[in-house]
């Protein structure tokens, strides 16, 4: 099995089977120019799970992570590309190489915007960015659910490339605005945060618009229990009025009832390397809103576990051990 798919399976199986958790121990997988990092939300701390080979060189814009543990990452060049994260271990390292390796291709409808992309619980990679696109990794098929509105409300230059689609409760939302010009008088767009209607994405609709110093480049949710999220997003908040120099960067969990930022990680500029670089993927917003769940934790009961849900008879008070999990889990 692929080693990193392997690493982000048993992640997601160990996240679905807590019922309820607190912040500790909720870890995030993120993909930055040097691969792919494993987030500690707790501590604050980023660790290396694969270096991505960089030849040839491209930036991937987005990452997506399926239920069945695939990694998918994006590349966009007039035409969008999807590859899947391969790793494989090189003898004498402590840590992983990986590569991306071919999917499928489309080409975009609209050009100069990027995709951002998530999976839902099916399996299926959802990807918004001028336009909304679902792809089915099964059958490797696209489908196109039309354009998005113009959300700039004449005031401002609009882009959708900032994304960070992210699922909660149901629903999908992406952070939305265009790019920054950090130089005196430049242009610099109102983050908005937007809720999808996936059905008919014309009327998706803008739901809050942040301060005019916040730059908000990530956003993501973690689900707690089967109805309780957490939404974090990734800002910088920068000095008024001229909005050039950054006061700070921080990842913050963004209250959906107020939209209040509070932050729980900030980025030290001592150590800047220790921070989330890059797009996030977690493994708690694969679930159906109605949470219900089956784990294999032996698809081929190679442990000698008995029973589709892999239990043990003790009827006869056997003193031998008995594996209840093995290398091949699947989560239903």
């Amino acid at each position: 099995m692929n080693r990193i798919r392997y690493y982000i399976l048993l992640l997601t199986i160990l996240s679905v089977l807590v019922v309820e958790t607190s912040m500790a121990g909720q870890k995030v997988i993120v993909n930055n120019r040097h691969g792919i990092q494993e987030f500690d939300i707790q501590t604050c701390m980023i660790k290396q799970i694969c270096y991505r080979d960089t030849s040839p060189f491209f930036w991937v814009s987005d990452i997506a992570l399926t239920p069945d543990g695939t990694l998918y990452g994006n590349f966009i060049f007039n035409t969008y590309y999807l590859q899947r994260y391969v790793s494989y271990h090189v003898p004498g390292t402590d840590i992983d190489s990986c590569y991306l390796l071919f999917e499928s291709s489309i080409f975009r409808l609209n050009s100069g915007y990027v995709m951002s992309m998530t999976s839902n619980a099916k399996g299926e990679i959802v990807g918004a960015g001028r336009e909304l696109f679902k792809y089915f990794p099964k059958t490797k098929i696209w489908k196109f659910y039309g354009f998005f509105p113009d959300f700039s409300e004449g005031l401002d230059n609009f882009s959708y490339g900032v994304g960070s689609l992210t699922y909660r409760a149901g629903e999908y939302y992406f952070i939305g605005g265009g790019g920054w010009d950090l130089t005196p008088g430049g242009n610099k767009p109102i983050r908005k945060l937007i809720k999808i209607d996936t059905l008919h994405p014309e009327n998706s609709k803008v739901i809050h618009k942040f301060e005019d110093n916040i730059l908000i480049g990530g956003l993501f949710t973690i689900r707690n229990s089967c109805d309780e999220f957490t939404s974090y997003a990734i800002y910088t908040e920068f000095e008024r009025p001229e909005r050039r120099k950054a006061l700070k960067t921080a990842l913050a969990i963004l209250d959906f009832d107020t939209y209040k930022l509070t932050d729980v990680c900030i980025k030290d500029t001592l150590n800047p390397d220790n921070f989330i670089l890059g797009d996030v993927e977690v493994p708690w917003t694969i679930l159906d809103s109605d949470c219900i769940i089956t784990v294999d934790l032996d698809l081929d009961n190679s442990s000698g576990a008995i029973g589709k849900l892999d239990f043990a008879d003790t009827a006869r008070c056997r003193f031998d051990s008995i594996y209840l999990a093995d290398i091949d889990p699947e989560v239903f």
